[in-house]
């Protein structure tokens, strides 16, 4: 009992003594979030045994952590970096002999060693068998490892547990938490604006050295950093007093200009803590070198590998105090902007077109078009931009001295002005305002504008519909009762609608009253009313509703083409031929047969340039000799060769072979025919209704008869019901039968008996078709159109009866069809 009462007492002094002798202390007392907190074990007195030395176990708010001896009387832990909170440092500290200990620690570091180096070769180790036997090795070794770590723990006696609180405060802007220095930065221009070729001067005041009441070593230094192509600058550096530097540049070169920094590269270290940490390091560097020492002495692998160790976790701690309290901590400053402007660069506006030019498209695609200046200005620069008449207007862009070398993009376009005026150019005018950019200017000259406005080619009036031609794509109007209109229905329609297969390479179109002809890319195409094989596809099915080819007509050059009441007729490669009906010999043939449903050769003339079909007979244009002949019925002397008696083959016309003709146009149901030639017109058949145009004179010619009132050169010729048109001077001028206001004069009298004017301003007119009620021509490029609307013939949306030429509504699709932007 007493004995036991005397090893009580006995460590109830030793913790007492070891209590009083072991110190705990952080490097600070308080910290700020992200930094690392250094916490320091220090033996005031050693054991009084000198086999016996202290060892330490150590928790940071209940969580084991590392603690490193530097010799015999001091250790040290380091934190990870703590965020803010409030900590608590615990460190137990027991007693135990240092020999038996080393021996245990050595045994238990070289075989942890060992189990970590057997685990490694299983996880690579694909044989079962060897797999077994590591396995076997690693119970082995961990059986050792249990047994030394039991008495380990039996030859250590826990003496005292103490702990240190310390707190870590919330992250600041700053480095420490509070009672900084101040950094101040003057320059020597007080624009902050420097030329090319002159130097600056930068100087940093310091409004105290110390951090937190805490003395500081501090380094200066400062740069001007690159920027994209902008040399960094090296600067010279004077120290003026503890608090203040100055920084001098060399001259900017060109290169140099632009905005740029002015960046303090100040860094301090606490003292204190310097000469702390130094002291701990300096300890820590001996103990390696002890630690070397004994490693180098031992053959014993087990002491060598417990050496290994402690020189590694030494290393790792003399790393993390460097970094800590040797090494130079950066201070927070702000940079100081300024200008190096180069002052021979000339004032103006620069623009970049894209590659392949500034070419626009009305109504197209926009183009984008870049632009800059060419110098640093000293104001913000507002460039606008005066885009005339059809360019798009274009927002105003703003310049900087930061941007003012930078491309900025604006869109370029073209309205559409649905005016025809072929290709063309503009210019766009760029004008600055600022202080001195004020007035400058410059001029994207010649911008290329693509119109996309058509003049349409040609019209053709036919029954009780209309087909014209714009841009090699044909349009169709009107009545629709037998797909005349090639819609693939029998709808009518109120204003011009795309022929849904004849959107581009259209080169001619002929029609009637049932059906259509058209000459696309030298290849014939026919639809419409079939019931005598008028088509021309081999067969009588009554209608067709979509363009039809003939694939029987010779190979050949196709350049006219003509559609009669139940026949048609083309031109290929200057022969003439003809089919559909045939019962008044109108196909030219030599006989009168029925009908042919595929193209016969004309008998004759083989230098035909131009061809007229009407209701029971045909006019050519032959230009070897230059003539016309005709053929077919001839009741009204509508054949021209004196005679009433009906002919199979193409007769020659009275008198044309010693006119210069520019045209034949055979009318419909009336029996008149009309030619053009050098110096007027000339009509025969039948004349009714004022149809020879010729005052009364005369109703009824088997020869040619003069139309009064044009004796110049007439381009072309139209033939209607008892009516008729031509263009002479570019002028359009009608005459004969005006029911409905069919010569646009502007009246709706019975007939005009002598050629008259459209009543109308124009230019001039390239075409002109009418079918006895309707009439349309080609004026100024546009088709107008006026007389009876019935079936909207007039292409204007509705029926009304017009005495005057209104304008028909314009596709919305007309496009360019070979340039981008369409």
């Amino acid at each position: 009992m007493k004995y036991i009462f005397l090893v009580i007492s006995f460590l109830l002094c030793l913790k007492a003594f070891a209590d009083g002798n072991i110190a705990l202390s952080t490097s600070k007392a308080t910290y700020s979030a992200g930094e690392r907190a250094v916490l320091v074990v220090r033996v005031v007195t050693q054991p009084t045994d000198s086999r016996n030395e202290y060892f330490f176990t150590a928790k940071l708010n209940a969580v084991s952590m590392k603690i490193t001896p530097i010799s015999s009387s001091v250790a040290y832990a380091v934190t990870k970096d703590l965020p803010a909170g409030s900590y608590s440092w615990e460190v137990q500290t027991f007693i135990q002999n240092k020999f038996e200990a080393q021996k245990l620690n050595e045994t238990i570091v070289f075989f942890e060693q060992e189990v970590r180096d057997l685990q490694r070769k299983i996880a690579d180790e694909k044989n079962v068998q060897v797999i077994a036997v590591l396995q076997n090795q690693v119970a082995r070794d961990n059986a050792i490892l249990q047994n030394a770590n039991v008495q380990l723990n039996k030859i250590r006696s826990s003496v005292s547990t103490q702990t240190v609180s310390f707190i870590v405060n919330p992250p600041t802007k700053s480095l420490v938490n509070r009672a900084l220095p101040t950094l101040s930065i003057s320059a020597d221009s007080s624009t902050g604006i420097y030329l090319v070729g002159s130097s600056a001067q930068f100087t940093v005041n310091l409004s105290g050295t110390s951090l937190n009441d805490e003395e500081a070593e501090w380094t200066f230094d400062a740069t001007i950093p690159a920027i994209g192509s902008q040399p960094a600058i090296t600067l010279d550096k004077t120290i003026n007093s503890p608090t203040q530097v100055t920084f001098s540049s060399p001259a900017f070169p060109a290169s140099a200009s632009g905005w740029r920094q002015f960046l303090p590269q100040f860094k301090y270290r606490l003292k204190n803590q310097y000469t702390k940490f130094k002291e701990a390091i300096s300890l820590a560097v001996v103990k390696k070198a002890e630690y070397i020492q004994e490693k180098n002495r031992s053959n014993d692998p087990k002491r060598i590998a417990f050496y290994e160790l402690q020189i590694s976790e030494i290393d790792m701690l003399v790393s993390a105090l460097s970094n800590l309290g040797l090494k130079y901590q950066p201070f927070d400053s702000t940079a100081f902007d300024f200008k190096i402007k180069d002052g021979s660069l000339p004032k103006g506006i620069q623009y970049l077109k894209p590659s392949g030019g500034l070419e626009l498209t009305e109504g197209g695609g926009d183009k984008i078009l870049k632009v800059r200046l060419t110098s640093d200005p000293d104001t913000d620069v507002t460039v606008n931009f005066d885009t005339g008449i059809q360019i798009k207007s274009i927002s105003s862009l703003t310049f900087t001295s930061h941007n003012w070398n930078v491309y900025q993009e604006v869109w370029v376009g073209a309205y559409d002005d649905n005016v025809i005026e072929g290709d063309h150019y503009a210019d766009i005018v760029l004008t600055a305002s600022g202080t001195d950019y004020s007035g400058i200017s410059n001029t994207v000259q010649a911008v290329l504008i693509h119109d996309n406005d058509f003049a349409w080619d040609k019209v053709v009036a036919g029954g009780s519909s209309v087909c014209a031609i714009k841009n090699g794509a044909l349009y169709c109007w009107g009545s629709n009762v037998n797909g005349e209109l090639g819609m693939g229905d029998t709808i009518s329609r109120a204003v011009p609608t795309l022929v849904p297969t004849m959107s581009s390479g259209v080169i001619d179109v002929a029609g009637t009253d049932s059906h259509r002809c058209a000459n696309k890319n030298s290849t014939l195409f026919c639809w419409g009313r079939n019931n005598y094989g008028q088509v021309g596809v081999g067969t009588t099915i009554q209608n067709y509703l979509t363009p039809t080819q003939i694939t029987s007509l010779p190979v050949g050059t196709v350049t006219s083409v003509t559609a009669g009441y139940r026949h048609s007729c083309a031109v290929s490669s200057l022969q003439a031929y003809c089919w559909g009906d045939n019962s008044s010999g109108q196909l030219g043939i030599n006989s009168t047969t029925a009908s042919f449903n595929t193209p016969q050769l004309v008998l004759g003339p083989n230098r035909v340039v131009m061809i007229s079909a009407g209701t029971a007979n045909t006019c050519l244009f032959d230009i070897n000799p230059v003539r016309v002949l005709c053929m077919g019925d001839n009741s009204y002397g509508q054949i021209g060769d004196g005679t009433t008696t009906l002919r199979r083959s193409p007769t020659l016309v009275t008198g044309s072979n010693s006119l210069g003709i520019t045209g034949v146009a055979v009318g419909m149901l009336n029996k008149l025919v009309c030619l053009s030639h050098t110096t007027g017109v000339k009509c025969w058949g039948d004349g009714i209704q004022d149809g020879f145009g010729n005052n009364g004179a005369s109703f009824q010619s088997s020869v040619p008869v003069s139309v009064s009132n044009i004796t110049t050169w007439t381009s072309s010729i139209t033939v209607g019901d008892a009516s008729a048109c031509a263009i002479t001077d570019s002028k359009i001028k009608c005459w004969g039968r005006n029911y409905y206001g069919n010569i646009g004069d502007g009246t709706t009298q019975n007939s005009a008996p002598v050629p008259k004017d459209i009543n109308i301003i124009y230019g001039s007119a390239t075409g002109v078709s009418t079918n006895g009620n309707s009439t349309c021509g080609i004026i100024d490029a546009k088709i107008k159109c006026w007389g009876s609307g019935s079936g909207y013939m007039l292409g204007n949306g509705n029926t009304t009866d017009q005495p005057l030429p209104v304008p028909i509504v314009e596709p919305l699709n007309f496009k360019r069809f070979n340039h981008f932007n369409f």
